[in-house]
């Protein structure tokens, strides 16, 4: 499903232990991902980061970097 998002921007954020959502899984898609993003010629509008040591949550740096991305892809231009 994640190259059917392309070109739009996609942030995805993941723990490398979430057992919700397997590592190999993850991989398998964000590269199908990045080949959509590739052909689209938008590569900076797809963004992984993966948690190390990390289940399922979301730890503060990936939060700070999470709302970098919707300021930079959710806020008007001025």
């Amino acid at each position: 499903m994640l190259p059917l998002i392309a070109p739009r921007p996609l942030l995805a954020i993941n723990g490398d232990l979430d057992a919700r959502t397997p590592l190999p899984g993850l991989r398998e898609c964000l590269a199908a991902a990045e080949r959509a993003y590739a052909e689209t010629g938008q590569r900076d509008r797809l963004r992984a980061i993966i948690q190390p040591n990390t289940g399922h949550k979301v730890n503060p740096d990936s939060l700070d970097a999470a709302m970098a991305w919707f300021a930079r892809w959710l806020l008007p231009s001025a």
